[in-house]
């Protein structure tokens, strides 16, 4: 039985593979050995690379939860036969055909920019992956054989991807210029770390971004042990852009996640040692006046966060103000925001969209302007048509919501605040729901005034208590 069900699930895979071939056409001359393109920028080595001279933008990509075996009965959710939808619906990850898609338009859009930087925010993985574990066994490794063989396949796919999208343009992006994070349903199983064991996941996730090119061998170092590195970003003086190079610091916030399974519980003051390492960091950072970035997958915010982490973190985040400008995080698979502060003394989250359509969201993603202080401008929504037929612009979060230049934390609690007395019918509050569903108001989708509530309370509250009192619970 389970050994059929092995054979089974890597013939799937084997096909899928095949149509990644026929799909992203340099895949086939991709060399086995690591190809070295970019300097390592880390704290010991701070290059600045690449610049020229236009304004540096990002372009946000996450929870693609790529599932091979869409349209077959080992899918997620619906989409167990071949009249599933082409680009997936409601309870379905991302297939193929969607997030091929979803790249291609990225690095159509990128080509405009001479300095685009490419960041994918965690959850390539599809959700329930250790539906295929053994469970007969409680050897680990035995136990997750199948859900590893799946996962080194899909991470292929997707650097593959990435990397014929970047050489694609290749004269107008430098090349690699990823920044990855590693999210909750990457690890095997979802939420799961133990350094006993290497981390295996986190290992095998960033062995292959190392193999296809997409981080230097220091960076690989780094991020291989705990999930977490850095890279310096730059950008040559402009009249309108970013003037100084930019320290992104790419974290691993599954850590601090109220379901991570290693035994945590917030009795770790700090696991494997990355609040040490951020401080590290970021004081590097000031001694350099560079400003700095955060990045990671699972948002901060009550509930997703432990309180205590929660806590150690606003902290940190409040100590080095002067050097954070802004934060970038994912995993709700809807565009919010959150503001841990009423005032400036934290830099502005901002929570990115999903490309799987898993949770009732239209697929989509954002491009990140900023100013030359490398403090958010705007961000540039852009999603898949109702139709499914092309890739649209989307509102712009910022000045189409009378949102001051730069976003500022307390701008956004403000703008929280005069949501929260409206109601659902209000014309402010749907065009805020436009932007959240991904590019439409979904008629599958329920937003009556208590769900309005809990969507405005997570973006402000700084703890579980913090959260119940504002929901009135």
């Amino acid at each position: 039985g389970f050994e059929l069900q092995i054979v089974m699930a890597l013939r799937l895979i084997i096909a899928s593979l095949l149509l990644s071939a026929a799909t992203v056409s340099s895949a086939a001359a991709l060399n086995a050995a690591p190809k070295q393109k970019t300097p390592s920028v880390l704290k010991s080595q701070m290059d600045v690379g690449n610049t020229s001279d236009n304004n540096v933008k990002m372009y946000m990509v996450s929870d693609v939860h790529y599932d091979p075996f869409y349209g077959t009965s080992n899918a997620v959710g619906s989409c167990t036969n071949s009249f599933s939808p082409q680009y997936g619906t409601i309870t379905c990850d991302g297939n193929l055909p969607l997030i091929t898609s979803a790249f291609n338009d990225v690095f159509n859009q990128s080509q405009a920019d001479s300095d685009s930087v490419f960041l994918l925010l965690g959850d390539i993985l599809r959700h329930q992956i250790e539906a295929f574990a053994d469970n007969s066994t409680s050897n680990y490794f035995q136990q997750y054989k199948l859900p590893f063989q799946i996962a080194q396949q899909v991470t292929t796919t997707i650097a593959e991807m990435i990397v014929s999208g970047f050489e694609s343009i290749d004269s107008v992006i430098p090349h690699p210029n990823l920044l990855g994070a590693f999210g909750n349903n990457d690890a095997i199983p979802d939420y799961f770390f133990n350094d006993l064991y290497g981390d295996a996941a986190i290992g095998n996730f960033t062995e292959t971004f190392y193999q296809q090119g997409l981080i230097s061998s220091a960076e690989h170092t780094v991020w291989k042990k705990c999930g977490y590195f850095s890279r310096l970003v730059a950008s040559a003086p402009s009249d309108n852009g970013p003037t100084t190079p930019l320290l992104v610091i790419n974290i691993n916030s599954v850590f601090y996640a109220d379901k991570t399974n290693i035994n945590l519980n917030g009795t770790v003051a700090d696991p494997c040692g990355q609040f040490a390492w951020m401080i590290d960091e970021l004081e590097t950072a000031r001694e350099s006046n560079y400003p700095a970035i955060i990045v990671g997958h699972v948002v901060p915010i009550a509930k997703k966060w432990l309180d205590t982490y929660l806590t150690t973190y606003i902290t940190l985040l409040q100590d080095y103000n002067d050097v954070i400008t802004a934060q970038f995080f994912s995993h709700t698979h809807m565009f919010t925001f959150v503001a841990l502060t009423s005032d400036d003394s934290t830099a502005p989250i901002f929570d990115i969209p999903s490309i799987s359509p898993v949770d009732g969201n239209n697929p989509s993603y954002v491009s990140v302007s900023f100013d030359q202080n490398w403090q958010v401008n705007k961000i540039h929504h852009r999603y898949l048509s109702q139709d499914q037929t092309q890739w649209v612009d989307g509102q712009v979060f910022g000045p189409d919501f009378g949102l001051p230049t730069p976003i500022t934390t307390s701008s956004l609690a403000n703008y929280a605040a005069q949501l929260m007395p409206l109601d659902k019918k209000d014309p402010a509050w749907q065009q805020y729901l436009t932007l959240y569903e991904g590019g439409f108001i979904s008629s599958t989708m329920d937003y009556g005034n208590s769900k309005k509530l809990k969507i405005i309370c997570e973006m402000i509250s700084t703890s579980l208590a913090d959260l119940e009192n504002c929901r009135g619970e």
